[in-house]
């Protein structure tokens, strides 16, 4: 398989992501029922805004890496639409999906399929990918991964 894909795209993709997350986390933090909910969420929120700032520091640091276009800004509405449609639509998607949640237990459930559909995703461009770009997707997948752990144990608690 050919090298489709650049660490840099994978940011820009993380970076629409993360946006779209702290969209969720807040509007899950506002309609949050249980106080240790409500403070997790929060702090899902804040990880996910440490998250864009980082990932942002990274991307200003790459060498800009010019594709070809057909036209002006082509390549870039295209990683927005691989980010946009992979988790949330848009950060107004994600503040929907959280408020019209019946519980926080369905906020958890819908936040563990974001962050694993994440996954899911980046490890399938790592493929796509030079191999010096690895270091980038492995880290991004790294804080994705500690997402699933932290609302698996807030699932955890909630069933009790």
């Amino acid at each position: 398989m050919s090298v489709l894909f650049s660490g840099q795209d994978m940011l820009e993709v993380a970076i629409n992501i993360e946006r779209n997350g702290e969209a969720f986390y807040l509007a899950a933090m506002n309609t949050a029922r249980d106080a240790s909910s409500r403070a997790a969420f929060e702090n899902l929120a804040g990880e996910e805004k440490k998250h864009l700032k980082t990932f942002q520091s990274i991307l200003n640091s790459i060498p800009a890496n010019p594709v070809s276009e057909t036209y002006s800004g082509e390549y870039a509405l295209y990683v927005k639409t691989l980010s946009d449609g992979l988790v949330f639509k848009d950060d107004k998607t994600a503040r929907s999906m959280a408020a019209r949640a019946a519980n926080d237990a369905e906020v958890v459930h819908l936040a563990l399929a974001a962050e694993k559909d994440s996954l899911l995703f980046y490890w399938e461009m790592k493929s796509l990918l030079r191999q010096e770009d690895f270091p980038v997707i492995d880290r991004i997948m790294d804080e994705e991964r500690a997402h699933v752990r932290r609302l698996t144990a807030l699932e955890r608690k909630l069933e009790k």
